[in-house]
């Protein structure tokens, strides 16, 4: 009998997905956003997501009217090529800056890494960055949205069709990135989602696994600072659903953070070789048995550990005794 493989901790792709549609990319007269001023259209937050991102993820930054894509290895081969080897939220932000607005100007909004070392000078830093592409689309009936927006609708619930569409050709484009038997999970953070608990280098649900495969990769959803709204949310698990990839709400604690705060705890998790355990443990289960898995791992837990203390305490007690016997007269 063939002896199955030993598990591997760690996803074998990743990206990670920023939902920043509150905000607009683009105006009529130029970039929405500022290297200087970051908090303008939330680059600031959306700076930090990226640069704490793990080094083997796909990033995709969404604004309502583009996408702003980091993938493989050039942006980080370049930072370092220029000796910014620790890049500052300022730094990134400058980094993007050229990209954002040479897409603005109907230019090519990406280029190689060997064509910027080749055109590289001290005075040309306003070129754009190596490993980064803009998606830009616009907006249908935009001004039509923004008159009827001062009624019930929130000013930031922006039309939801451009996004669904950038997301489902991201989806799409991952079996030729990823390879057609690559299982994706999709992971959406969200305070009603399902406490993810990772303590367990390997899957709990050893008996599942040999049912059904686990994932290779992992597409990890979150907002940015105003969240994701209900119909944004709604989209996100139609283009899912449509594209056969399952999304899992998760929560990472009791409270909310910030985005760049709950990208940081999942990537110590994966660094860890914790994570994909705990996502293959959800995805398997469903969420009512993982929470009741978890609840009696607990109870077992602190069962076992009276137990095992106990034991010592007592051992304890009994060589302070043996001591005290001893030293009586």
């Amino acid at each position: 009998m063939e002896r199955p493989s030993p598990w591997e901790p760690h996803f074998k792709y990743q990206e990670l997905w920023v939902l920043n549609t509150a905000y607009k990319l683009f105006g009529p007269w130029g970039p929405l956003i500022s290297s200087e001023a970051t908090h303008r259209g939330r680059l600031d937050e959306l700076a930090k997501c990226l640069a704490v991102a793990p080094p083997n993820a796909a990033v995709r930054l969404f604004w309502a009217d583009a996408a702003v894509c980091v993938e493989g290895d050039d942006m980080s081969e370049w930072i370092r090529f220029l000796g910014k080897n620790a890049p500052s939220e300022q730094q990134i932000a400058k980094f993007l800056w050229p990209n954002v607005y040479a897409a603005w100007q109907g230019e090519p909004s990406s280029r190689s890494l060997m064509e910027a070392m080749h055109d590289w000078s001290p005075e040309q830093m306003d070129k754009p960055t190596p490993g980064v592409s803009i998606w830009k689309y616009e907006l249908e009936q935009e001004d039509t949205w923004m008159q009827r927006s001062e009624g019930s609708r929130s000013w930031y619930e922006w039309p939801r069709l451009p996004t669904g569409r950038s997301m489902s050709s991201f989806l799409q484009r991952l079996n030729e990135r990823w390879g057609a038997d690559a299982k994706a999970v999709g992971l959406v953070l969200d305070m009603d989602g399902a406490f993810l608990r990772c303590f367990s280098a390997n899957p709990l649900s050893n008996n599942s696994i040999h049912c059904s495969p686990a994932p290779q990769g992992l597409i990890t959803v979150l907002g940015g600072p105003k969240g994701i709204t209900t119909n944004f949310k709604a989209t996100l698990e139609e283009t899912f659903r449509l594209q056969g990839v399952p999304l899992l709400e998760v929560s990472v604690g009791p409270e909310e953070q910030m985005a760049h705060a709950c990208v940081a705890h999942l990537r110590l998790q994966d660094d860890a070789g914790l994570l994909r355990a705990a996502v293959t443990d959800l995805l398997l289960l469903g969420r009512s048995d993982y929470e009741r898995l978890f609840r009696a791992t607990e109870a077992a837990a602190h069962r076992l550990s009276r137990r095992v203390l106990g034991k010592k305490l007592w051992r304890g007690r009994r060589m302070v005794w043996k001591q005290s016997e001893k030293h009586r007269p």
